[in-house]
């Protein structure tokens, strides 16, 4: 029996982030939601490869098969990246119970980019969502909002 993770490291701007298995972490900036992680499953790897349509990570027999977790060895690859974080950047480290049940990415966008909702608003949207969407698994999420600090100066960017 294993698990998944996602998550991230932020340092001023920096985010650093780690992934294992099918948890995944996104980036919404200026209205655009990105995923950066990859999933590590049979199924991600067959749409990767364009022998799988990509609505089918939703419904393929196959698709909670991955083959790298937590907890099965005692050693495991973990991808790592970095990513530049912008003010007003949102980040949201979530479990398949979330991108799985809702499927339709527009809709997690859209709760991303409501201004008058608060940080637990939208995580509290987004489980709603998943829920409406059939909820069949445990729905993990973070969402966190890059802002700048205003006492610490930027760095000079570099030439």
């Amino acid at each position: 029996m294993g698990t998944t993770l996602t998550a991230a490291l932020c340092i001023g701007s920096l985010a650093l982030i780690a992934n294992v298995g099918d948890s995944r972490t996104y980036l919404f900036r200026q209205g655009v939601l990105s995923q950066l992680s990859s999933d590590h499953s049979y199924v991600f790897d067959q749409v990767a490869a364009g022998q799988l349509a990509p609505d089918q990570l939703y419904t393929h027999p196959r698709r909670n098969e991955i083959y790298r977790c937590l907890g099965e060895t005692e050693e495991v690859a973990v991808d790592l990246f970095r990513r530049q974080l912008l003010a007003g950047d949102c980040l949201l480290l979530c479990s398949d119970g979330l991108w799985e049940m809702g499927p339709d990415p527009s809709q997690l966008a859209a709760v991303l980019a409501s201004p008058q909702l608060s940080l637990a608003q939208m995580a509290q949207r987004l489980v709603q969502l998943a829920l409406a969407g059939g909820g069949r698994d445990n729905i993990g999420l973070i969402v966190a909002r890059y802002q700048p600090d205003p006492c610490v100066p930027s760095a000079a960017p570099h030439a």
